[in-house]
């Protein structure tokens, strides 16, 4: 099966943009539009107000930077990143990573060793994954503390969220740092 470098892009409001073969992008300049990927190392981008970016293969990247803005990726080791005011990035697979910039904006990730990452005011970054990482700026971190023993093998110990400033296991949380529990100890390291 011949694989195909394909470029599909959309400039109009309210317009969709798809590609599903590898190596493909797919980008959306409108408002409301929509761009999906589906293939090996494919990208997605959009940049109008309330635009979607969605990708689901290994190695996507799912961009946007309009305000409200979603992206999302599915892959391991794939990237979502959102720079709009309220926008909300989500990564599902291991070792990917989700971004933020905006105020009041989300990103969340689920997978093993993933990082989650939030700079605006109110923002919040959330990382479910097994050792997993989040850090933020200005806004608050939602940690989970996974343990592992031969009976149960890995299972969730505990939850923990705090804003910059407050504290999680007597720890106060910095600005910019990454956050993670390893075998019940909070770890960090600063970026």
């Amino acid at each position: 099966m011949k694989t195909e470098n394909k470029i599909n892009s959309t400039t109009e409001d309210y317009v969709c943009s798809c590609t599903t073969e590898d190596y493909t992008h797919s980008n959306t300049l409108g408002d409301y539009a929509h761009s999906i990927t589906t293939g090996y190392k494919a990208n997605s981008s959009t940049q109008g107000y309330r635009a979607h970016s969605s990708t689901t293969d290994e190695r996507a990247h799912s961009s946007t930077t309009g305000n409200k803005a979603h992206s999302s990726t599915l892959g391991n080791e794939s990237h979502s990143y959102t720079t709009g005011i309220g926008a909300n990035s989500s990564t599902l697979g291991d070792e990917a990573n989700s971004n933020t910039t905006g105020d009041q904006a989300h990103s969340s990730t689920l997978g093993y060793k993933s990082l989650s990452s939030t700079t605006g005011k109110n923002s919040i970054s959330v990382s479910c994954g097994i050792r997993g990482k989040a850090k933020t700026t200005r806004g608050f971190i939602f940690i989970v503390d996974w343990r592992f023993n031969e009976q149960e093998g890995w299972y969730i110990h505990n939850t923990h969220t705090a804003m910059v400033g407050n504290k999680i296991e007597g720890k106060t949380i910095k600005p910019n740092y990454w956050y993670w529990f390893e075998d019940g100890i909070l770890m960090e390291k600063k970026t």
